[in-house]
């Protein structure tokens, strides 16, 4: 990047982030790092000799520039070099390892060196060497230019004509741009300092640190695909580089870069920035200012710039026109590249037809004359006939090009109409797939939504498609062969998963951690009862043929047939006991025999049999009450050997008894007839299974005595399982699985989400619970939950904890407020106390007590430094958010109480609404226009008998909403005021009820609006109109989602809904959600506090505010869902 001489102090040509490092890595000294990017840099050792330094021309946090002499040339030139951090190793460290200790500042470094120097344009600086010098330090050389800035340049100008000058610069920064977009190159900081005029005329872009290649990964990019976050500055960093979270300088960058999506950021984000250029060279000031950058960033997103006639009238009208155009809040509205805005400025000062201003009939006829002087002057009358043929020509030519525009413009609308007509109804395709328990049907609907509709309903419908953890799908999971599942078992430290596929006769085992598979075989598949993982987890057990069960060692790839009954059906098969020892339930049909087997587990070597004799389907013997009749109730039931209980008793269930073996006298115990399966706890001496009319009872294995007994049958159980504590037992069915406590029987939970389930299991540390179906393996986290009706808070000493919602949020009017950063939250309660709290954790920060009365209303300034309360004791008062001091105090008559307030977007003027003296007619109920910084009341409005309820200005400060009186859903009046009198009434709103709620699109075009009547409304602010009416919603709060397509209601029975903004339709609705609520800044997050959930000993198990809608792939939400596992199950 060249310099100038005006940028020798200001630092603004350095890399990004240079400026905000200032503070914390001061200039001298080195810190030797590797850094793999310059390591295998293609850069050259500095000739020695080569530049004679001739001064510092800038300096930044962690580089400068020199003005060095090229002694080979004997010219001067410029030198960026990257400033080492201090260190006394630095003079003896090796040239590879004198890099920058951050690695992602080298990469931007030796990026911005190559993509300048890719970019051979007259308008962008050359690069001439990229290098190491002697001590290892990264640098690159470029050309000098003699000059000063665009910014420079437009101060030094003054007046309007002295800028306009300037455009035909404007006009090479766009040509420089478009050449860089051809290229593939976003420059992400376009500003007036990045731009450097010669001395002669030439026109230089510089500063290139921020670019980005399309389609190459972003080194700026968080894990998440978003920026990071801005750090607050003073006002004056509104024009520096800012590093951070968000890239780019705050005043000059789009809303799309403000809000750190940086994977929206494309060619159009560098239109907004040229269109910022030109706001600055029309006016002299930058479009966007504020006391830091934070604030800023929310102006850049919610405000419009002020229009650039109010600070400069005789600014052209087509340039006025261009620069709306490009700086468009929705990129789609912008021009498509700098190619098309370049050609816009050329047609303006080559006189032409500018498309983005709308030309009336006077401006085409002024335009002629004045390019036809000469013509006029010779033949008035040949003019005059041919100007009424050329403007004729003209007019058809402009109204034709109208017609063309219009038309694109309803096209586009159309087709993104039809797009989210399409969004719309797959989510409601989805919902109801979800409430067929048709599961996988609606994932498959939701991930084939357009993505650029995703948004945060989506993401909650996806929850419910999906409420596991994670599913692991088969043949859709990378590294997942296809097939059904047969039998799904987890190893004994829950990191490997066997499945078994008999379609393909084979088994694999797959590692949770990795998410691969890493070992299979296509041995025989044989009884589902014999597969299991053997005690070590690194090899399994399964049957190979009727009467053989191998061990297979995965890690050797060895199968051994290691547990054989020659002649003889291994019916059952199992491991348990301390020491472990195998296990099997042999049947010889042939000889009418049942024996139980015992093997060692090393060896294979048989240690005992026990002849069982022949039951009724068999033969008279002493396992006649254990194996019963085959098919009376169970289709094919199991046989099941679920292990040993205190080292000698083997429990055994057939068919439809639970009996205990002692394996030193033989004795046989058997239970009453029981339904299965059944299942016992691997650390807790507790089992459970079903009794004939279908109660899950668990009993202890020591005694046999019972635990619990289920109040209700669970007919149709597939599997049961206990957790290793023995708290919990799970009971599965075909498509939904239960969880129950174990010592009282109670249901905890049930979920769907599964289909055709056929295991269960717990993980080691009880954290989580497999389920395996035919198609998918499912995870669930297993923290116990209950509902009461507190609202989960963290106090000030940081405890978590709960209050009911009254003592939080209490009282008439609304008793709340979030700020604009949605950061905090102000509530009160009936006894006039004010909390602040941190949102969206809900930590309180502090208390005090405000008024002696109730509070009816409160309201943050719009830059979030005061906050304003209402109360009946007469007064409002404003107070500093920091400090909690008093600042103003607006007293009325006794006989009125405060009921609203409200600050102006300037903060210069506090609206208030009084009431109480409803058909009092002594006197009138009004709002009352304040000075802030006086006190002074400026002009009364909405005067009248009915209390101004609801007070709100609209984001450009142009409108007053004031909500008057109730008395029924009928009742209620909203008027739209003139903000700067409060005389003039634009339009009013009926049948609102006692107006409650006010929310506005960030352009000020429409007003959402609920109240008393339960039933919100969409007000066209600019037609003042009705766009749309919600009948019987119900709706306590309304939510304007940032975006503007999107809003949320909070209903009367602690339900909350989504909705379209554009004609208020539904997109999904779930429940367990109250008021106050509102979505975040960036739109990814809704806040809304919902019932605490507890554990049995009352302490905090879990608090969930938000639903986060980011994962949009199907990839990534499997990623997200596995992690989430694995943190669970303790893998990581």
């Amino acid at each position: 990047m060249g310099m100038s001489e005006d940028r020798r102090d200001s630092g603004a040509d350095l890399t990004q982030g240079e400026e905000t490092r200032t503070a914390s890595q001061p200039s001298g000294g080195r810190t030797p790092v590797n850094d793999a990017a310059w390591a295998n840099a293609p850069a050259i050792s500095e000739i020695p000799g080569r530049y004679e330094e001739v001064r510092e021309h800038a300096r930044g946090g962690i580089g400068r520039v020199l003005i060095v002499r090229d002694t080979y040339l004997g010219r001067e030139i410029a030198l960026k070099e990257l400033l080492p951090a201090q260190s006394s190793l630095a003079e003896t460290a090796t040239p590879a390892s004198n890099i920058p200790s951050d690695p992602s500042t080298s990469r931007r470094f030796l990026r911005e060196a190559k993509v300048t120097g890719q970019l051979e344009h007259p308008a962008i600086v050359p690069v001439y060497e990229l290098g190491r010098r002697e001590d290892g330090t990264p640098y690159y050389t470029m050309k000098f230019v003699h000059g000063r800035t665009l910014k420079r340049a437009i101060a030094d100008a003054g007046a309007l004509q002295d800028r306009l000058k300037l455009l035909s610069h404007f006009l090479d920064l766009c040509q420089a741009l478009a050449y860089a977009h051809s290229r593939g190159v976003i420059h992400r900081d376009i500003k007036p300092s990045n731009v450097l005029i010669g001395e002669f005329g030439e026109t230089v872009v510089v500063d290139w640190g921020l670019a980005k290649l399309k389609g190459e990964a972003d080194d700026d990019a968080t894990p998440s695909g978003r920026g990071r976050s801005p750090v607050a500055k003073p006002a004056d960093d509104g024009d520096l580089t800012q590093e951070g979270e968000y890239l780019g300088t705050p005043s000059y960058m789009p809303p799309e870069q403000a809000l750190g999506d940086i994977e929206q950021i494309d060619e159009r984000s560098d239109v907004y920035g040229l269109g910022t250029v030109l706001y600055e060279l029309l006016t002299g000031r930058r479009p966007h200012v504020g006391s830091d950058a934070a604030e800023i960033l929310m102006r850049v997103i919610h405000d419009a710039p002020t229009p650039v006639q109010d600070i400069e009238a005789a600014a052209p009208a087509e340039l006025v026109a261009i620069c709306s155009r490009a700086m468009s809040k929705r990129p789609e509205e912008r021009y498509r590249s700098a190619r098309e805005l370049a050609d816009e400025v050329q047609r303006f000062l080559t006189g032409g037809l500018v498309q983005a201003h709308a030309y009336t009939l006077g401006d085409l006829v002024m335009r002629f004359v004045r390019r036809h002087k000469a013509a006029v002057v010779t033949s008035a009358l040949g003019v005059v006939a041919f100007l009424v043929v050329a403007v004729v020509s003209y007019v058809n030519i402009l109204q034709a090009r109208n017609r063309e525009r219009e038309q694109r413009v309803a096209a586009e609308e159309a087709n993104r109409g039809l797009v989210w007509e399409n969004y719309a109804g797959t989510l409601g395709i989805a919902a109801q797939r979800i409430e067929d328990r048709a599961f996988p049907r609606a994932r498959e609907l939701l991930y084939a939504a357009p993505p650029e509709h995703r948004h945060w309903e989506w993401g909650r419908t996806l929850r419910e498609a999906q409420p596991a953890l994670a599913v692991i799908a088969v043949g859709k999971t990378p590294d997942f062969p296809d097939g059904s599942l047969h039998r799904t078992v987890l190893s004994p430290d829950g990191r490997y998963l066997l499945t078994d596929r008999p379609g393909f006769c084979t088994k694999s085992v797959f590692d949770l951690e990795t998410e691969t598979t890493v070992a299979y075989t296509d041995a025989y598949c044989g009884w589902r009862e014999c597969t299991g993982f053997m005690p070590d987890g690194k090899s399994v057990h399964f049957g190979t043929s009727a009467d053989t069960v191998s061990v297979f060692d995965w890690t050797s790839g060895e199968l051994e047939p290691r547990f054989q009954t020659p002649g003889a059906a291994l019916r059952a098969f199992v491991i348990s006991g301390t020491p472990p020892v195998a296990i099997g339930l042999s049947i010889n049909k042939r000889e009418r025999r049942c024996e139980i087997v015992l093997w060692d587990i090393d060896t294979g070597e048989e240690t005992r049999r026990i002849d069982m004799g022949w039951g009724d389907h068999f033969a008279a013997g002493p396992l006649d009450a254990a194996l019963g009749s085959y098919g009376a109730r169970l289709k094919p039931s199991p046989i099941q050997l679920l292990g040993l209980a205190d080292g000698n008793r083997l429990l055994v269930y057939a068919t439809d008894r639970l009996s205990a073996m002692d394996l030193e006298t033989e004795e046989i115990k058997s239970t009453a007839p029981r339904l299965g399966p059944a299942a016992l706890s691997a650390g807790s001496p507790v089992g459970a299974c079903l009794t004939q009319d279908g109660h899950l009872t668990v009993w202890d294995t020591r005694t046999g005595a019972l635990v619990s007994r289920s109040p209700e049958p669970i007919w149709q159980i597939r599997d049961l399982a206990i957790s290793g504590d023995g708290r919990y037992v799970a009971a599965a069915s075909d498509t939904l699985w239960r969880l129950y406590d174990a010592q009282t029987g109670a249901l905890v939970r049930e979920h769907h989400g599964c289909v055709d389930i056929r295991d269960l299991a717990f993980s080691p540390n009880d954290a989580c619970v497999m389920v395996g179906s035919d198609s998918e393996i499912h995870f669930w986290g297993v923290a116990e939950e209950r509902d009461v009706t507190l609202v989960p808070v963290v106090d000030e000493q940081g405890k978590a904890t709960g209050v009911r919602t009254p003592d939080l949020i209490s009282g008439g009017g609304r008793p709340f407020a979030y700020n604009h950063r949605k950061d905090r939250l102000a509530t009160t309660n009936t006894k006039g106390a004010l909390h602040l709290w941190s949102a969206p954790e809900f930590k309180r920060l502090r208390s005090w007590r405000a008024h002696e009365a109730p509070i009816r209303e409160i309201a943050f300034n719009f830059d979030d430094t005061l906050v304003a309360t209402a109360s009946s004791d007469v007064t409002a008062k404003v107070w500093d958010v920091a400090t909690g001091a008093c600042t103003l105090t607006v007293s009325v008559a006794p006989r009125l109480g405060v009921m609203s307030v409200a600050f102006s977007p300037d903060g210069q003027r506090l609206a208030v609404g009084t009431g109480e003296g409803i058909g009092d007619q002594s006197g009138k109920n009004d709002g009352r226009m304040v000075d802030l910084a006086t006190g002074e009341v400026l002009f009364l409005f909405a005067e009248g008998d009915e209390p101004v309820n609801e007070l709100a200005f609209t984001p450009d400060g142009r409108w007053l909403l004031a909500g008057t009186g109730g008395g029924g859903a009928a009742g209620g009046l909203v008027q739209v005021l003139d903000a700067a009198t409060g005389r003039e009434c634009l339009g009013e709103v009926e049948g609102v009820g006692v107006p409650w709620y006010f929310e506005f699109t960030a352009d000020s075009r429409y007003a959402l609006i609920s109240g008393g009547a339960w039933e919100p409304i969409l007000w066209d602010l600019r037609e003042q109109r009705e766009v749309w009416r919600l009948e019987r919603a119900e709706a306590l709060q309304v939510a304007l989602h940032p975006s503007g397509e999107r809003f949320a209601l909070m209903h009367v029975n602690n339900r909350v809904s989504i909705h379209a903004l554009s004609d208020g339709r539904e997109l999904m609705i779930m429940d367990q959600g109250c008021w106050p609520a509102t979505f975040s800044l960036d739109g990814r997050d809704f806040i809304c506090p919902k019932s605490i959930h507890i554990n049995a000993d009352h302490s905090l198990m879990q608090i969930r505010h938000t639903d986060d809608w980011t994962v949009v792939e199907e990839a990534d939400a499997h990623r997200a869902g596995m992690a989430a596992v694995r943190s669970l199950m303790e893998l990581d």
